[in-house]
């Protein structure tokens, strides 16, 4: 009797086609997910790690709209990103719906200090969700570390004015439309790199460790 299934042998097969047909997401799980892709190529995958393969090429597949959106969280949000390039909220949030990508790359650029190959390299992306849960590991993270924490809650505090009530929701790991802007005044103040408390647990570790040691 086989050792598999017909569900895994079909989804073998059906995730080996969808990477056949997407080099760059094909080196991106290499990268990413090296004993997954090296038992996929063996046909080896259990039930769940076929399905953890599928749900991450369901997130990264589209890879020039998921950078797009990660350099939107770099500059603060969609709001903050719209009110910085003279455009509305809502003409950016068109232009991603109808994939008018090179619109939005060309203000994001100078923006995140990227050039246009960086929009079309593989990496990977993270749903609001699993962003806002890494974001407030990276705090927590980052508060352990202060010595002056009253005045570091008072910067963010004063800085934020009128939202200030959802830098809770970002410590509580909450869904909040301001998460981004908040976590790029709180690298600010604190003077982390870009991007720092959007970074994997793995990657933040490294950051910090090099900015701490």
């Amino acid at each position: 009797m086989s050792r598999y299934s017909s569900v895994e042998s079909d989804l073998h097969i059906t995730i080996s086609e969808q990477l056949l047909d997407n080099a760059d997401l094909d080196n991106l799980i290499c990268k990413e997910l090296p004993n997954q892709f090296s038992r996929l190529k063996d046909k080896r995958c259990s039930i769940n790690e076929l399905i953890e393969l599928q749900k991450f090429i369901d997130l990264n597949q589209n890879i020039l709209k998921n950078n797009i959106s990660i350099a939107i969280r770099l500059c603060g949000g969609l709001s903050a990103f719209a009110k910085s390039s003279n455009m509305s909220a809502i003409d950016v949030q068109t232009s991603l719906e109808k994939a008018e990508y090179e619109i939005l790359i060309a203000a994001l650029c100078s923006h995140v200090g990227k050039t246009s190959e960086w929009f079309r390299t593989g990496r990977v992306y993270y749903s609001e969700r699993q962003m806002s849960a890494i974001r407030k590991k990276n705090i927590a993270v980052i508060v352990s570390c202060l010595s002056g924490y009253p005045k570091f809650v008072s910067a963010v505090s004063e800085q934020l004015g009128p939202i200030k009530a959802h830098y809770v929701k970002v410590l509580e790991g909450s869904k909040t439309p301001h998460g981004a802007r908040i976590c790029r005044l709180i690298e600010n103040i604190l003077g982390l790199p870009l991007g720092t408390l959007d970074l994997s647990q793995a990657k933040f570790e490294r950051v910090v460790g090099e900015l701490f040691n």
